[in-house]
């Protein structure tokens, strides 16, 4: 069952049908909890949940469908997501349940995986698979629904906005980065590239914090210095990190 955790305490998102389900990102308006994953009916169905009431995004007729990513600005909540199966596969945004298709190249596989708004723009990030070259990655984002390649042997995970700033997590084969602005910034442990992949990013001030894997354990980064959070007695892994300023 899709769950989140306040303050250590657990919360199972329901669903009707009782399907099992995953959630994949969360965030807070107000006294707002939405929480993004998908139900794994037949077929797979986009959803996300507000305060634990579902709202279903899969469009009809689809092969399948899961959210990924969501952001709330006022009263707009923008999910990012992926529709069909395979080489089928299209990058998906919702806004307020419309779904609207990011701009992707016919023979790719592509998919959404965050989404961030600053003011009217809004940013997707997301990565694509050349199927006849052996599923090489390219990381890529959308800006108002235009592509622009971060760089290649990569995937996208992440996205945030912090006033004019953009930051975007890049998992490159050559190590772990994050991309701000344009400018890429490498991030090591103990003075080597990390070779395992993040999946969430936060900021706060001029410090950036991300969540994902080191060793097995669930871990985080804090301007480049890891901390793990889990015992170590089972694999673990974070998939999102929130940073409140004090």
């Amino acid at each position: 069952m899709a769950t989140y955790w306040k303050n250590g305490a657990q919360t199972g998102l329901p669903n009707n049908a009782s399907l099992p389900s995953a959630a994949y990102a969360i965030a807070v308006s107000g006294n707002d909890v939405y929480v993004a994953g998908y139900l794994n009916g037949s077929p797979q169905q986009a959803v996300y949940w507000k305060n634990g009431t579902l709202v279903n995004l899969a469009p009809e007729g689809a092969t399948l469908s899961v959210a990924t990513g969501i952001y709330v600005q006022g009263s707009d909540v923008y999910v990012a997501g992926s529709v069909g199966f395979g080489s089928v596969t299209k990058p998906a945004l919702w806004k307020n349940g419309v779904l609207t298709y990011m701009d992707a190249d016919a023979d790719k596989y592509t998919i959404a995986l965050g989404v961030a708004v600053v003011g009217s723009d809004v940013y997707v990030c997301g990565s694509q698979s050349n199927t006849d070259a052996g599923h090489m990655q390219t990381s890529v984002y959308w800006k108002n629904g235009v592509k622009q390649t971060i760089s290649a042997n990569a995937g996208a995970s992440a996205v945030i906005a912090k006033g004019t700033d953009v930051y975007i997590i890049d998992n490159a084969a050559a190590g772990l980065s994050y991309w701000k602005n344009g400018t890429v910034t490498n991030v090591t442990y103990n003075g080597a590239p990390i070779n395992k992949e993040a999946n969430g990013i936060g900021v706060a001030g001029n410090d950036v914090y991300l969540a994902g894997q080191l060793n097995g354990q669930a871990a985080y980064w804090k301007n480049g210095k890891a901390t793990t959070v889990s015992p170590g007695a089972f694999q673990a892994e974070a998939n999102a990190i929130v940073v409140v300023p004090k």
